[in-house]
């Protein structure tokens, strides 16, 4: 379980390069928000679970563009 409270702000190793990058900003209740960047999206069993989660759903889901 994903616990949005307690997250880091910055996970990764930035000694590393080439690497993908996930910076989620996310609204918990209005005024409260969980933000963090994560340098090669590696930084924890839970954060890999959501990240592989987001990305099935670009394919999973019938996206509609909105001018």
């Amino acid at each position: 379980k994903l616990d949005l409270n307690s997250i880091d702000e910055h996970y990764g190793n930035r000694q590393v390069t080439d690497l993908p990058t996930a910076k989620v900003k996310i609204e918990l209740s209005p005024g409260q928000t969980a933000q963090w960047d994560d340098y090669g999206k590696n930084g924890t069993p839970e954060l890999r679970d959501f990240y592989k989660t987001l990305e099935e759903l670009r394919f999973s889901e019938n996206w509609v563009k909105i001018d």
